[in-house]
């Protein structure tokens, strides 16, 4: 796909796209943007690592767990939406780097238990699953 940025045409590659955001790369590095009306005007885009670690997170209980402290950059799953297993939730900040965090199993999301901003600890329930 390609995309317009002040006046310079590129070429991208759509990853994930999630209610109003998307993941894509761009000469590879990705992208995370967020859209935030209807006139597809952008609200935020934020610069993920050029190879954005990827964590499948351990579930306990029925509670995605936090693997890695960090600051919670981004929430990409919203309640009510079923996720597969391989299916990013949320995007956290450690150490300056990017982590997306992944579904490790089909399900749906019930809660969500942290607010983008927040730092988390090593250990912590991130979100509830069905």
């Amino acid at each position: 796909m390609k995309i317009l940025v002040n006046s310079k045409e590129f070429e991208v590659d759509v990853l994930e796209t999630k209610d109003n955001k998307v993941l894509f790369q761009i000469n590879g590095k990705n992208i995370l943007v967020e859209v935030a009306n209807q006139n597809n005007e952008i609200k935020s885009a934020g610069n993920l690592s050029p190879r954005t670690p990827e964590f499948g997170n351990s579930s306990k209980d029925g509670y995605l767990i936090a693997e890695i402290p960090g600051l919670v950059h981004s929430i990409i799953a919203k309640v009510g939406d079923k996720i597969s297993s391989g299916s990013t939730i949320l995007v956290l900040e450690a150490m300056k780097m990017q982590n997306r965090i992944l579904a490790t199993i089909d399900s749906e999301i019930e809660e969500i238990l942290i607010s983008e901003g927040e730092e988390v600890k090593k250990g912590q329930r991130l979100v509830k699953l069905k």
